[in-house]
């Protein structure tokens, strides 16, 4: 028997949402796996490195364990569009897209919720997991194994850009630069915030977007791990019809906009004044999530 799935990357976080909110995007990585009956082989693209590949034979390894299915042999092919290591849930996606193929695979009687309870524990939070095996925009947190998640509304007209740059940074590097304990000050500033960039999304609310999508509690952390990020985001604020944040862990920034002809010549030219090489990537929410092909 042979599968193919297709998993979207993901932006987590969108400013004050942390370890909660993300969105899925239409970057993707495609798995083809077969049961050969043979010795185990797999073929990786170069941006597959040997670590992704691990992880994605390690989340099927998971999921087989789980339902007690012993495959005999696995080919695997695969192919990808995500960047690694950039903020856009590479990792999640190699996660996800292991147990949707394994789960394929098996033809294992599990319900949706089952495969983001296993994904979730496997990544060690549902941020990114949730919309990559969901799709479209998305809330979670996890609780006693079991992860509680919603999809929410995005307005059609809202636009994004991810400035990527040519360097990489570890999530666990990122993760390590944050504190263990915040003020009660910054923890209400997120609440408020993130409560107001849900009603933004929703309701095409530009402004709105501009002057709640903020944070206090992981980005201030993270910035001097991203060379140059100052100089970028000062000039980032400057465009007015922009609202922008730090995808996922970083280096990415995420930018959110109406104004999408316009907006890509002003971030070209904020790109073009820094030192290090940044490419810019038109994105758009997947509504999906992971699916078979």
């Amino acid at each position: 028997m042979k599968v193919k799935v297709k998993v979207p990357a993901s932006s987590a976080n969108i400013g004050p949402g942390f370890d909660c909110l993300g969105l899925a995007v239409n970057l993707y990585l495609y798995i083809e796996a077969e049961e050969t009956g043979e010795t185990t082989s797999v073929k990786r693209c170069p941006n597959t490195p040997k670590e992704a590949a691990n992880l994605l034979q390690h989340s099927m390894e998971e999921l087989f364990n789980l339902i007690d299915y012993k495959p005999k042999g696995l080919k695997l092919n695969i192919e990808n569009e995500i960047p690694i290591a950039r903020g856009l849930g590479s990792s999640s996606a190699y996660i996800v897209g292991g147990i949707v193929a394994a789960a394929k695979l098996a033809e294992a009687n599990l319900s949706q919720q089952d495969l983001l309870n296993l994904a979730a524990k496997i990544e060690g939070h549902p941020d990114n997991i949730t919309p990559c095996l969901n799709g479209g925009l998305t809330a979670s947190f996890s609780e006693d194994g079991k992860v509680y998640a919603s999809k929410l509304d995005l307005h059609p007209d809202f636009q994004f850009f991810a400035l990527i740059p040519n360097f990489h940074l570890s999530t666990k590097v990122a993760r390590g630069a944050l504190p263990q304990m915040v003020s009660h000050s910054d923890a209400s500033f997120n609440t408020s915030r993130t409560v107001l960039t849900l009603a933004a999304l929703k309701n095409g609310d530009a402004d709105l977007l501009k002057a709640s999508l903020d944070d206090k509690l992981h980005q201030n952390y993270r910035i001097p791990l991203i060379p140059e990020y100052d100089k970028l985001f000062n000039s980032l604020q400057e465009i007015e019809e922009i609202a922008c944040y730090l995808s996922g862990a970083g280096p990415t920034i995420m930018v959110i906009t109406k104004e999408s002809e316009k907006t890509e010549a002003e971030l070209q030219k904020a790109l073009n004044n820094l030192e290090n090489p940044w490419g810019i990537k038109k994105l758009h929410p997947d509504l999906q999530g992971a699916v078979e092909l």
